[in-house]
């Protein structure tokens, strides 16, 4: 997702963390905060290493999440416990939109193969 996917979750944890879990903070103070958290996901750049790959993606994953959750606190004014509350409906929102926008191709893909003359070459 990128920046895109940065903005989104940006915007839904503003919205989530004041309207529904009582937090202040505005949407450019969480942008900001978000962006520091998930500073460490450069290193990703480093998964094509077999192995070491993989643990650096695992370790900036869980890295970014606890950032999240103190970045969060502090930005939106919350306890931990309505942090980490926060942080999970985030990844959970996270994870269903990839598997939304991952499917969409395929979808796409089907329909047109099932569409009158879709696969005749």
């Amino acid at each position: 997702f990128g920046l895109v996917g940065w903005v989104v979750m940006s915007f839904l944890a503003q919205i989530i963390g004041t309207k529904v879990l009582g937090g202040t903070g505005t949407f450019q103070e969480v942008l900001r905060s978000m962006g520091f958290a998930h500073s460490p996901q450069v290193l990703d750049i480093l998964g094509f290493i077999p192995v070491l790959g993989g643990l650096i993606g695992l370790a900036t994953m869980i890295w970014r999440m606890v950032v999240s959750v103190i970045a969060l606190q502090q930005t939106l004014a919350l306890d931990r416990t309505k942090a980490v509350i926060l942080v999970v409906i985030l990844v959970v929102t996270f994870m269903v939109l990839s598997a939304v926008v991952g499917a969409l191709p395929l979808g796409l893909g089907l329909a047109g193969a099932m569409a009158p003359g879709g696969l005749s070459y």
